[in-house]
């Protein structure tokens, strides 16, 4: 809580010109996302050089018929942008960059950092694009499951860990803290970056809160998939059945159909 006293004390020696000029300049400042230096200073911007790279289109990648109303670009930032102002110059409302992965920079937020003592399997949907080592036998079969879906309905999942920075968190009822095993993009899906949070379960009844998980939603996210791995063979949606006070197995999991909207 701000302490009155002290931010009087912070502006009693200036002078009265002094302080309208802050009040000035916080008038013309401009609240958002703002770039801030000076253009005449950013050369790269400016820069159309010999080498420049141009997009490819990926159609195995695409979803929906063209044109898009949305382009995800796999590649170098600046490259990316250079492209972008000249196919789309006052086209977009807006571009989400993320920062660089596994530079291992210690300084971000969000696990940076992918350390295996072995090499790790390859995946073709995980953001990373590996499979994480610390799956257990039921979150790996689900992750493949994911890279192995071809309509296009996954594309790209990340799995949670809790209790980090960057986790998904999902606050239950009784006030602790629930956090999904994976965080799905699918397109379509009308919640911020076409998420889906799911978690597999291998017991839907049991003491840790399972009840309390299946009908918790996450603030933006909406409610979470918990799935049971039936038989090994099929992942099925468990629902809270309120007359029996109890997860029961349900329905066949679909990407495209239950957890569409």
């Amino acid at each position: 809580m701000s302490n009155p006293s002290a931010s009087r004390r912070k502006y009693a020696d200036l002078t009265k010109d002094q302080l309208v000029a802050l009040l000035r300049q916080r008038d013309e400042t401009r609240l958002g996302l703002v770039w801030e230096r000076d253009p005449d200073l950013i050369e790269a911007d400016r820069s159309l050089n010999d080498d420049f790279v141009a997009l490819d289109f990926e159609e195995k990648f695409s979803a929906g018929e063209p044109a898009f109303g949305h382009l995800l670009i796999e590649g170098d930032n600046f490259d990316a942008l250079r492209a972008l102002r000249m196919t789309h110059a006052a086209r977009i409302k807006c571009i989400y960059i993320d920062p660089p992965y596994n530079t291992g920079n210690g300084d971000f937020i969000y696990n940076d950092r992918v350390v295996s003592e072995s090499p790790l399997d390859r995946s073709p949907r995980n953001i990373y694009g590996i499979y994480p080592s610390d799956l257990n036998n039921w979150e790996r079969p689900f992750a493949e499951w994911l890279d192995n879906a071809e309509d296009g309905s996954v594309l790209w999942w990340h799995r949670n860990l809790p209790n980090k920075p960057w986790s998904v968190t999902v606050t239950l009822a009784n006030g602790s803290q629930f956090f999904p095993d994976f965080v799905i993009s699918i397109p379509g899906r009308k919640t911020p970056d076409s998420v889906l949070l799911v978690d597999t379960k291998r017991a839907i009844n049991d003491v840790a809160n399972a009840l309390i998980k299946t009908v918790s939603d996450h603030k933006s996210y909406g409610r979470t998939a918990i799935l049971f791995y039936e038989e090994e063979k099929r992942w099925k949606i468990v629902r809270y059945n309120e007359e029996k006070d109890k997860n029961e197995v349900a329905d066949l999991f679909d990407l495209n159909a239950a957890y569409s909207r």
